[in-house]
């Protein structure tokens, strides 16, 4: 008799679940694995958060394949409550168009979003994923965002989400044009957000978009020594300038728990914060948090 048929009656459903769930998932990569060695990818899509998305290869879209809406669901449950149709979405490091193509789905053709994605692979792939949603409200753009205007290594990896600006002796890195956020003068309606997660690469963009940033009304941003010290500059002085510049940070304490910070505080690891011009436009617009202010 196996060790399943004798387990307690109260640890029978949990294991069921688990067993299941565990043979879903195996089915999953299975697909998933046949769907790349076919070329299949353009023929199957996956629905998240109330839109599609191809199964490319790249670690996102096979991490959307497995796990579906679990994946990620903190930071799409906050922008989803954040935002209301109108607002405008600035996507910095837009990747496959995750965060683009469901709140431009969700909010409808009154929210413009505009999508920054530099690798040119992984543009290609949110270029599609934006075609199968036939969305029309979002302005992709295949360039870096940075302090100045010019050109630029990204890194070149399977990985795709831990694809970063490049230093000059980094094997198969693509040069490409960099801007900055200012250049491009997106028409920043209702209450924007911006969100950046760039591997590191964030003070040099809020640098270079100061004046877009100046009305921007939140902003969803990566912090972390393990990125930013890359390039010279640590966390703290991340969260200083963005004190300096008029935003107020929070962290997730819990899922729903958002506590505000200084720049003192020092995350143990890469994290997303939530800065917001006013703290009560912040907790009118996210009525299932609390919102912890000093």
């Amino acid at each position: 008799m196996n060790a399943f048929m004798t387990a307690p009656r109260y640890l029978l459903r949990p294991l069921e679940l688990w067993r299941k769930r565990h043979k879903i998932l195996l089915w999953r990569r299975l697909s998933y694995t046949l769907i790349q060695k076919l070329n299949l990818q353009e023929r199957f899509k996956v629905r998240y958060y109330g839109a599609y998305f191809h199964p490319f290869p790249t670690s996102l879209s096979l991490a959307l394949w497995l796990f579906r809406e679990q994946f990620r669901s903190q930071d799409l449950q906050l922008l989803l409550e954040l935002m209301r149709p109108g607002d405008t979405f600035v996507d910095i490091g837009a990747n496959i168009g995750t965060h683009s193509i469901c709140l431009a789905a969700r909010l409808g053709s009154t929210t413009q979003v505009y999508s920054f994605e530099p690798h040119p692979q992984i543009f290609g792939y949110m270029l599609k994923n934006i075609d199968i949603n036939n969305i029309k409200n979002i302005h992709p753009f295949n360039v870096a965002l940075g302090e100045s205007e010019g050109t630029i290594l990204i890194s070149n990896y399977r990985l795709d989400d831990r694809n970063h600006v490049a230093s000059p002796n980094e094997q198969g890195a693509v040069s490409i044009p960099m801007k900055t956020l200012d250049s491009f003068q997106c028409a920043l309606n209702g209450l924007p957000t911006i969100k950046i997660d760039v591997e590191g690469y964030e003070l040099p963009i809020l640098k270079g978009g100061e004046r877009t940033l100046s009305r921007g009304r939140f902003l969803y941003i990566e912090v972390g020594d393990r990125h930013s010290l890359r390039f010279g500059y640590s966390a703290q002085q991340l969260m200083e300038f963005l004190y300096q510049t008029g935003w107020r940070m929070f962290r997730f304490e819990e899922q729903k728990h958002l506590v505000e910070v200084t720049p003192h505080y020092h995350p143990p690891d890469v994290e997303n914060l939530v800065c917001a011009r006013s703290p009560e436009e912040l907790m009118k617009r996210l009525k299932t948090y609390t919102v912890q202010m000093r």
